[in-house]
């Protein structure tokens, strides 16, 4: 989830004097907290150059992290689990080239869940076993084994 707030220097005098002059503008700030300086939140700002909605939107996903990568070990131990039953719900990406933005933005709306992506350019002989045949590929591992979805359109 991302939230976007609107700070005007005529309402916020304090805050502005203390923004250096290069920080004008809009800015996408990620994962800062109530305990971070104004000097660290302002290191890992993203300066964002345009008034145009679409334009914002992308900017904002293109600077989301991706999803944590798996290899094929981690992901035969989770599947081991699943089969056996002991398992919270999992999902994996199985992607080539890159991992597209609409799933970046998936991780930005699961809270209690983070997907995590599987390579088939480097894993490819699990990607086949798995009959991974459409990039990408979401796989849920879930209590009993798993449920796999298609891309229809990325």
């Amino acid at each position: 989830m991302v939230y976007v707030g609107l700070v005007t220097c005529d309402e916020n005098p304090k805050l502005c004097d203390k923004l250096p002059t290069e920080y004008s503008g809009l800015l996408f700030i990620q994962g800062a907290t109530p305990t971070m300086s104004l000097a660290t939140i302002l290191t890992n700002a993203v300066k964002i150059d345009t008034l145009h909605t679409q334009e914002i939107l992308f900017s904002v996903l293109k600077n989301l992290p991706e999803p944590d990568r798996m290899t094929e070990d981690e992901f035969d131990t989770l599947h081991d689990k699943a089969i056996a039953g002991d398992i919270d719900p999992q999902i994996v990406i199985f992607s080539k080239s890159g991992v597209p933005l609409e799933i970046i933005k998936l991780r930005g709306q699961l809270k209690d869940q983070k997907p995590y992506q599987l390579d088939c350019n480097e894993y490819s002989k699990l990607c086949t076993d798995m009959s991974v045949t459409r990039h990408p590929t979401l796989f849920v591992l879930k209590d009993g084994g798993y449920e796999r979805y298609h891309a229809t359109k990325m």
